[in-house]
C-alpha cells in the first residue's frame, strides 16, 4: 500500500477517460518521458496521483507562482500527505525540507541559476532539491524545460523518474517552418525521452471528453468621438483608444451577458491591466481582475497568494 493516498472524497478518485489513460500509459511504462494532452483534461490530478504512487520524495517544477499554489492548494484538500510533508517554495515561502518524507513544488526560475546573492536558506532549498535522489520528478509546463536557463538544471536533477506534462510540445526556435515535424520535436525535447501519451484536442472533442472550441471574430466600429481622437493620437495611445472603444466594451458585456444567462463562466484576456480593469468596471462586481506581477505604474500588488485567492473563487462559482 502507498503511504498516501486520495482522501475518500477526493473529486479526483473520479477519473475521465483521458486521465485513467495518462494514469495507464505512466504505470505501464517506467523510464522518463513526456504526456502531451490539452489544457483542462486533468492533468494536475495525474500529476498528484503519479506522485503519490512514486514513494515518498517527490518534487513538482511548475512555470509560474500560480501553479505552485494550485498544485500544492490540490494536494492538501484531496490526500492524507500532512502539511509537515509538503512544501511549496515560492517567493514568500521558504522554508527548507528535510526527512525521508518530503513533496516539494516550486518554479523552474526560483532554483535554475546558481544565485551568489541567495540567502542562506534559499541555497539551503536549491542544495536540497539538487542532492537529493527523487523517486518522481514532475514537470509542469514542459515546454519551457527547452529554456536555456532551466535545461542544464533539470539535466542535473536526479531522479528515479522524471515526467514531462504540456499541452503544446512546441518550441519556436526549434521550427523551421509553420508545420511542426518529428524531427523538430525530437530536436527541441529528444534530450528528455519520447512522447509516452498524447491526446489531441479534435480526438477529446469528438469522444466528447471536453467541450468543443468555436472561434469568432466579432467587428466593432469605433465611436464617432473615439474615431476623432483615433486619427489625433500618436503611439500608445491608439492602442488603447482601440482598446476601451465603448463600442467594442458594450459587446463584450453583451457577450458575457449571454453565456451567463445559461449558466456558464468567463475569462476575458486583455493585453493591458488597464483594459482589464475598466472591464471590470463594466461586467460588475461578479467579475475580479487577475494579473501577474506589479505592473508599471500601478500601486497595486497582484500576488500570487491574491491571485489564488480569486482562482478559488472562480472554481466555487463566487464569480462569474
Amino acid at each position: 500500500m502507498a503511504p498516501f493516498e486520495f482522501m475518500p472524497d477526493s473529486k479526483f478518485l473520479d477519473k475521465s477517460k483521458v486521465q485513467q489513460d495518462m494514469m495507464d500509459r505512466i504505470q505501464e511504462t517506467h523510464e522518463d518521458g513526456i504526456i502531451v494532452a490539452p489544457c483542462g483534461c486533468g492533468k494536475s490530478a495525474v500529476i498528484i496521483e503519479s506522485l503519490l504512487e512514486a514513494g515518498t520524495l517527490g518534487l513538482v517544477l511548475c512555470y509560474e507562482s500560480q501553479g505552485v499554489y494550485q498544485i500544492a492548494d490540490a494536494i492538501r484538500e484531496n490526500t492524507t500527505l500532512m502539511d509537515c510533508q509538503l512544501f511549496a517554495y515560492s517567493g514568500k515561502v521558504k522554508e527548507v525540507p528535510s526527512g525521508r518524507f518530503v513533496f516539494l513544488i516550486t518554479t523552474y526560475g526560483m532554483f535554475s541559476t546558481t544565485g551568489e546573492h541567495r540567502s542562506q536558506r534559499s541555497r539551503q532549498v536549491r542544495d536540497f532539491m539538487m542532492n537529493t535522489e527523487w523517486d518522481l520528478i514532475c514537470l509542469d509546463e514542459f515546454h519551457h524545460a527547452c529554456a536555456p536557463t532551466y535545461k542544464p538544471m533539470i539535466q542535473k536533477l536526479r531522479a528515479k523518474r522524471k515526467l514531462g506534462f504540456t499541452a503544446t510540445l512546441y518550441r519556436s526556435e526549434f521550427c523551421d517552418s509553420k508545420q511542426l515535424s518529428q524531427r523538430n520535436e525530437e530536436q527541441a525535447f529528444g534530450w528528455f525521452g519520447r512522447v509516452l501519451f498524447r491526446r489531441r484536442c479534435k480526438e477529446l472533442e469528438e469522444a466528447g471528453l471536453i467541450a468543443k472550441i468555436r472561434r469568432a471574430v466579432v467587428r466593432v466600429d469605433l465611436t464617432p468621438e473615439f474615431a476623432r481622437a483615433h486619427a489625433m493620437a500618436k503611439g500608445a495611445q491608439n492602442i488603447y483608444l482601440k482598446a476601451l472603444n465603448p463600442a467594442k466594451l458594450n459587446m463584450l458585456v453583451a457577450i458575457c451577458a449571454q453565456h451567463n444567462a445559461v449558466g456558464q463562466a468567463g475569462i476575458v484576456f486583455a493585453n493591458h491591466l488597464l483594459v482589464a480593469k475598466v472591464a471590470k468596471r463594466y461586467l460588475g462586481d461578479r467579475w475580479e481582475v487577475l494579473s501577474g506581477g506589479a505592473p508599471h505604474g500601478e500601486d497595486e500588488q497582484h500576488t500570487p497568494e491574491r491571485n489564488n485567492a480569486i482562482v478559488k473563487r472562480f472554481n466555487a462559482g463566487e464569480l462569474d
